[in-house]
C-alpha cells in the first residue's frame, strides 16, 4: 500500500513539474513593473518629504542631521560661517545630533567619517553661536589639513610601481 501511494505521489509530482515550468510569466513581469514603479514613487516622495538636509559647498556636501531646533540653529550658523579655499574638494561633513539630559544635545561634527568636534549644545543664542564658530574653526582646520595629505600622498614620489 505504501508502495503504491509513493507511485501515486511521485508520478504526480512528475507530471506536475512541467506544468509549474509553463506559468505565465506575462502576469509576473507586469506584477514586478507595477511594485517597482511604486517603489520608485515612494522613493521620489521620500525625497522630497526626508528630514534630511544638505547643502553643496565648494565641492563637498555637508548633511543636517540634528533633531531640534537648537541643533537646527547650530547648523544653520555652521553652514553660514563655514568658508573654505576652492581648491578643496571631496568631503563630506555631518552634522548629528543626540539628545541629552534636560535641556541640551550633544552635536557632533563628523568629516570622512573622522569625528573632529563633539560638544554639549544648550538652547541659548550664544551659546550656539560659539559652539558653531568653534566647530567651523576646527573643521575647516581639518579639510585644509586633510586635503594637504591627500596631495602629498598621491604625489608621484609618494605613489609605486607595484614592482618590489
Amino acid at each position: 500500500m505504501k508502495g503504491i501511494a509513493f507511485t501515486v505521489f511521485l508520478f504526480l509530482s512528475v507530471l506536475s513539474t512541467p506544468l509549474l515550468a509553463q506559468t505565465d510569466t506575462t502576469k509576473k513581469d507586469a506584477k514586478t513593473q507595477a511594485i517597482l514603479e511604486e517603489l520608485v514613487s515612494k522613493i521620489e516622495n521620500g525625497k522630497k518629504n526626508s528630514k534630511t538636509s544638505f547643502e553643496e559647498i565648494a565641492g563637498g556636501i555637508v548633511l543636517d542631521q540634528t533633531k531640534t531646533r537648537a541643533g537646527k540653529d547650530f547648523y544653520d550658523l555652521f553652514i553660514q560661517n563655514l568658508v573654505l579655499p576652492d581648491n578643496v574638494m571631496d568631503y563630506t561633513i555631518v552634522i548629528d545630533e543626540t539628545p541629552g539630559l534636560g535641556t541640551s544635545t550633544i552635536v557632533k561634527v563628523t568629516i570622512n567619517n573622522f569625528e573632529i568636534f563633539g560638544n554639549y549644545l544648550q538652547p541659548k543664542r550664544d551659546l550656539i553661536e560659539e559652539t558653531a564658530n568653534e566647530a567651523v574653526e576646527l573643521a575647516a582646520e581639518f579639510i585644509v589639513n586633510y586635503n594637504q595629505i591627500q596631495l602629498e600622498l598621491s604625489n608621484k614620489e609618494q605613489t609605486g610601481t607595484g614592482i618590489f
